[in-house]
């Protein structure tokens, strides 16, 4: 399955300590890609969102970085790519968050 980290938890990975309650995930949405998470995802309980545009998903990917956590390597949407997520949310926590992924940027 193909997918990258986003939302709180890429925040987290980047280096920005904040308190965060769920996992977001980009998904491929090829049709085998996509059915395959759907179902495993739906069957563990989550719901699925569209924070991102389907024809994105391969821009996001390539510029994912990738990052080691114990024995899984993991996606994580790049901080411009996170900063422009949350620019569209622009919920306060987004807020915050944009603030201190441009510190993180330099």
């Amino acid at each position: 399955m193909r997918y990258v980290v986003v939302g709180g938890v890429a925040v987290v990975l980047h280096g920005v300590m904040r308190f965060t309650a769920d996992l977001d995930m980009v998904i491929d949405l090829a049709p085998e890609q996509a059915r395959t998470a759907m179902d495993v995802m739906t069957s563990a309980g989550f719901s699925p969102h569209v924070p991102v545009a389907a024809s994105d998903f391969e821009a996001v990917w390539d510029r994912a970085t990738i990052m080691q956590l114990d024995t899984t390597s993991v996606r994580v949407a790049s901080i411009d790519d996170l900063i422009a997520m949350k620019r569209i949310s622009a919920r306060p926590k987004d807020l915050l968050d944009i603030d201190e992924l441009e510190k993180i940027r330099g």
